[in-house]
């Protein structure tokens, strides 16, 4: 029984050998696909490349096989038609041709498309990282699973424009943005030096500021809200050197330096003065006073005390890409400000949230700007709410408030759409 089947399969092999490499391969690459469906592996670089490679030899085999078989057909026949004998000859060429064309570019392809890839450890797990420097530098991260496969996608790092690895480069090189998950799929560190040229000779003083030491420890931005006796505000508990202080300490725990100066290099503008005592102030810093689409941060803060009782981010909607890249860090940061180390995740949600409503309720009017006029959406968590409105459709303004049950049921009751932050976005 077993000599039989033995027998059968070596003239199977023996007649349709041309088609077992093929076979082979095809049947290897439908399960590697079944495998990455179900589990989510991937084959890396190097087998995989060795597999395209036995495909186009498998593929080369089969062509011999069939022109072989092909060259038998017509030799075996008594009769052989001038047509017949032609068109078998035209494909013998073609196969030889497509052979060698093909291969010259699958050659290059090869070259080309090649990935190193090297095995790293970050944010405390085993990772590939895949280098694709054709253009730009990009790394890509996956979780490590074995020397054939990887698992899920856990980070990204981008280098700016070149040729050359560099996880490889001497000196080191830093990224100029990433972002990396963890297991969860929830972002862990993610950043972007993209704009730091913006900074210009202040970027050496803010690498270097004795002070940074103090950023590393993270200071508490206290949201609990009070009534300030002498203007009858809502206020945080926070003055605006806690608010600088906290967002410094968010800001440097991602770039390693600070972004805002002490509130004594802000502009100031006071109103509502009470025997000779400031009861409001509106205090403002942008980065590049020169530069009209840089954004501005402006905080109100009341009484003798100064708490906070507004933040507010003004952005110009036609900014260019490294302005957008500054907006997108102020709004993170000030989220972590009053919202305690909130994901980037959820930041972003926040923000497509409430930009959204203002792009579609432009507001004329200062009167209009607040929840339950022209203002329709609320994001909150807390005693914190967040909002944003349009300013004749080029200025975007973002507002942290101070919120209580009873203010949110009033807006509730005008018509505000609220989404609790931490309910909604899965916090």
């Amino acid at each position: 029984m077993n000599k039989t089947i033995r027998t059968s399969f070596q003239n199977i092999c023996e007649r349709y050998w041309g088609f077992v490499p093929l076979c082979g391969v095809v049947l290897a690459g439908a399960v590697l696909y079944l495998l990455q469906a179900v589990t989510g592996w991937t084959l890396r670089t190097v087998p995989r490349e060795v597999l395209c490679v036995l495909g186009v030899i498998s593929l080369v085999i089969f062509l011999l096989w069939g022109n072989i078989r092909l060259g038998q057909f017509i030799e075996n026949k008594e009769h052989k038609p001038f047509l017949l004998s032609l068109v078998c000859n035209l494909i013998h060429l073609a196969s030889i041709a497509g052979v060698l064309v093909f291969g010259f570019y699958f050659f290059i392809l090869m070259v080309f498309a090649h990935t190193p890839e090297h095995v790293v450890e970050k944010n405390g797990i085993k990772m590939v990282a895949s280098v694709n420097s054709f253009l730009d530098m990009n790394v890509d991260y996956y979780q490590y699973k074995n020397p054939l496969f990887y698992g899920k996608s856990l980070g990204h790092e981008w280098y700016g424009s070149g040729g050359n690895d560099p996880l490889e480069a001497e000196p080191p090189l830093e990224p100029r943005s990433w972002m990396f998950y963890d297991l969860d799929g929830n972002t862990v560190d993610c950043g972007e030096r993209g704009y730091a040229n913006m900074y210009g000779s202040e970027i050496a003083k803010r690498l270097s500021d004795p002070l940074l030491e103090m950023f590393a420890d993270p200071v508490h931005f206290d949201t609990r809200v009070q009534k300030d006796l002498q203007s009858g505000m809502l206020t945080f508990s926070s003055p605006l050197s806690v608010y600088i202080d906290s967002y410094n300490g968010s800001f440097y725990k991602e770039k390693h330096m600070r972004y805002f100066p002490p509130s004594e290099n802000w502009q100031q503008y006071r109103y509502g003065l009470s025997n000779g005592e400031p009861l409001l102030s509106h205090w403002y810093f942008t980065e590049n006073t020169a530069d009209e689409k840089c954004p501005t941060v402006s905080v109100y803060t009341a009484g003798t005390a100064q708490n906070v009782w507004k933040a507010e981010l003004i952005f110009d909607t036609h900014a260019p890409h490294e302005m957008q890249s500054l907006q997108k860090d102020l709004f993170h940061h000030s989220m972590c400000v009053f919202f305690a180390d909130v994901p980037y995740r959820v930041c972003w949600d926040v923000y497509q949230t409430v930009t959204q409503s203002a792009e579609e309720y432009v507001c004329r009017v200062p009167s209009d700007t607040v929840p339950g006029y022209a203002v329709k959406t609320l994001c909150y968590e807390g005693s914190v709410g967040v909002y944003a409105y349009a300013l004749s459709g080029s200025e975007l303004h973002i507002c942290f408030v101070p919120l209580t049950e009873e203010l949110l049921r009033e807006y509730e009751s005008k018509g505000v759409t609220l989404y609790d932050i931490a309910k909604e976005f899965k916090r």
